[in-house]
């Protein structure tokens, strides 16, 4: 599974080669996309910063967002969308929102955004390798990006690349994950097939 991140929306060349390449990869995978925030969130962030509304409003406007980039994606891949895992096969595009309203026992918060909602998507729909594809290379540490770490680094370190409930949810569905971006994306057909790429791969440590 794949999450293309909202901050691709301001890299057009990037964003269109990965959708290029996701196309390719759909002949012999069964995709499934789940579609990132970014500028759409980030506007509903400076909105409730200005008008003071709740958490919990916000959190359902910035995934109306994601479902509007969710649509911006379909387009370019040439995909379906679909509003139910449910009726998720090959080259698909999830709009999340009536999925995550049936949910009863979600934080509704900034700290469940994206990443974190396309880690809950694996666990429902088992599967366990998740590509977050986003506008920087990798998580970082010192300067440099990290190829490899586990999740109870990721919950003790709390890097800013991805939100903090992520390591949650990875342990949850027994998920590896990679964070990928820029020349990282080449990879994701290796990753696919359980390889490596660059970038970072996240460990989910389970007891």
């Amino acid at each position: 599974m794949v999450k293309v991140g909202g901050s691709l929306q301001e890299r057009g060349e990037l964003l269109r080669r990965v959708c290029s390449l996701l196309r390719s990869l759909s002949e012999e995978y069964d995709l499934l996309v789940v579609p990132g925030g970014g500028r759409l969130a980030d506007a509903v962030r400076e909105l409730q910063r200005r008008l003071g509304f709740s958490e919990e409003a916000a959190h359902w406007m910035a995934i109306l967002g994601m479902e509007a980039y969710g649509i911006l994606l379909r387009e370019l891949l040439g995909w379906r969308c679909t509003t139910s895992l449910k009726e998720v096969r090959g080259g698909t595009v999830l709009l999340p929102f009536s999925e995550l309203r049936r949910e009863r026992g979600l934080e509704r918060s900034w700290r469940l955004t994206s990443d974190s909602i396309a880690a809950w998507v694996c666990g429902k729909v088992g599967c366990r390798r998740l590509v977050l594809v986003k506008g920087v290379e990798g998580i970082r540490e010192g300067g440099r990006i990290r190829r490899t770490i586990t999740t109870a680094e990721l919950r003790e370190r709390r890097p800013p690349e991805v939100d903090p409930l992520l390591a949650d949810f990875l342990e949850r569905g027994r998920i590896t994950c990679w964070v990928v971006g820029g020349r990282g994306v080449e990879g994701l057909g290796e990753v696919l097939k359980g390889g490596e790429a660059l970038g970072t791969r996240i460990v989910p440590v389970v007891e």
